[in-house]
């Protein structure tokens, strides 16, 4: 009977120290799931935020190529302009 009280007794402590191990490594991987987990978060954001810079600059190159057809419109008319003035400065200064 005092054999099986002591095994009983041996396999009780070695059951509490396999309990206590699986809370331990439970509470380590529940510290490591928080850190991943605020590890994603803070990815999240910063995707977010590269998202919203990404279509600012795609805006501004919108934008600027606009501005650089607007301007190749207006140098076009200038060179017209000129061009005609040339022409007509050409007639003028031809006919006197």
């Amino acid at each position: 009977m005092a054999e099986v009280e002591a095994s009983t007794a041996a396999a009780q402590h070695k059951l509490q120290r396999v309990l206590h191990s699986n809370e331990m490594a439970s509470a380590d991987r529940r510290r490591e799931m928080t850190g991943v987990t605020d590890d994603v978060a803070a990815l999240g954001k910063r995707f977010e935020q590269v998202r919203s810079d990404m279509r600012q600059l795609y805006h501004d190159k919108l934008a600027l190529h606009r501005q650089l057809e607007t301007a190749r419109a207006e140098r076009r008319d200038v060179e017209e302009c000129v061009a005609r003035y040339r022409k007509s400065l050409g007639h003028v200064v031809g006919d006197t």
